[in-house]
């Protein structure tokens, strides 16, 4: 998301930031994860054609905090760091992201939330 609001600037990046905000997601939906869902994740983030630059979850609950303490064990060191989880809301993005770089509807002073950001988008 960081990243289409650069590409919106013309700004240059490498890599990706990503936020994934755990509000939005049920008690019911949490009870699905589990340790092999989350090493199939991590797995994926091993191939993907990109480089995660940060992967920052808010609104986590511990549930989630202890499964991340498991994997955490399996990854490299570098993608280790790159993990953030927090279980305040989005004050917890002003320590990894300027104002600037945030949409509105994060904390930002970007003047585009995050789907008017994502409509910006070119068609693939």
């Amino acid at each position: 998301m960081i990243s289409d609001l650069w590409i919106h600037k013309g700004r240059l990046f490498v890599g990706e930031d990503a936020i994934l905000d755990m509000s939005i997601y049920t008690d019911r939906y949490r009870e699905k994860l589990g340790i092999q869902t989350l090493v199939q994740w991590v797995n994926t983030l091993k191939v993907l054609p990109t480089r995660l630059n940060k992967f920052v979850i808010i609104n986590s609950t511990g549930f989630i905090e202890t499964m991340f303490k498991l994997v955490k064990p399996f990854l490299a060191e570098k993608l280790q760091n790159r993990f953030f989880i927090y279980s305040r809301g989005i004050e917890a993005l002003s320590e990894h992201f300027s104002p600037e770089d945030l949409p509105k509807d994060l904390g930002g002073t970007c003047p585009f939330t995050v789907r008017e950001l994502s409509g910006k988008l070119p068609p693939v």
